[in-house]
């Protein structure tokens, strides 16, 4: 019950609640689960989440991205001009994914989302 008070609190503008929702959801597990999937039903049509990090945060934010949200939801980009491509996709073309991951994260999604054409 408490989860499900805790999204009305958020859905309502508590800010408190807002900050305790976020610790859990960033702990992750069941309790995690459980309130986004009491916000979601709230939420529209929303479907797509951004991670942003400063340099160094780590392959781990990608990794638990991936875990979360699946490869299918996830889109490679940069923050120019606060920072450096190259350095970034350096770091993108050394994480620990799988070739078919990397494609759809790094064109693939965007292409779908976006209607694009694929790169020939």
């Amino acid at each position: 019950m408490y989860i499900v008070d805790l999204a009305e609190s958020i859905l309502s503008g508590n800010r408190r609640a807002l900050a305790r929702g976020i610790t859990i959801v960033e702990t992750g597990g069941a309790p995690a689960r459980e309130l986004l999937g009491a916000l979601y039903a709230r939420t529209g049509r929303a479907h797509i989440v951004g991670i942003t990090g400063a340099p160094g945060v780590g392959k781990s934010t990608l990794v638990n991205a991936l875990m979360e949200v699946g490869v299918d939801r996830v889109l490679f980009s940069v923050d120019t001009p606060w920072e450096s491509a190259d350095e970034c996709c350096e770091w993108f073309d050394n994480c620990p994914i799988n070739p078919n991951d990397r494609r759809k994260i790094a064109h693939g999604n965007a292409e779908g989302l976006f209607n694009l054409p694929a790169p020939k």
